[in-house]
């Protein structure tokens, strides 16, 4: 069964099917563990579905109006990170989404 953050992931990233791929890799398409914001497993700050690193970007992200804890925050700076910065921001996890070519 497809969650309501998996789509919400595929509509909001439907032209831009890299970053679904990104969601599925970084998160497995979860915002959230046990009602808190998702949380990288290895100590760092990566917040959320696309894993955003919030110590990096937690203030760019607030003064777009955006909150990084949330599923349509966290998608929506996904969307401005990718827009200004392409896949560079998820390179750590490339061997991931990358299709060989």
């Amino acid at each position: 069964q497809v969650s309501t953050v998996e789509k919400t992931v595929r509509i909001a990233f439907a032209k831009t099917p890299i970053l679904i791929a990104i969601a599925k890799c970084e998160s497995d398409f979860r915002q959230y563990k046990n009602g808190k914001p998702l949380r990288n497993a290895e100590g760092s700050s990566a917040v959320g579905v696309m894993q955003i690193m919030y110590s990096v970007h937690h203030k760019s992200a607030r003064s777009l109006g955006l909150n990084l804890n949330t599923t349509e925050g966290n998608l929506a700076y996904a969307k401005y990170l990718y827009r200004n910065e392409g896949t560079r921001p998820w390179k750590s996890s490339i061997h991931c989404w990358s299709s060989p070519e």
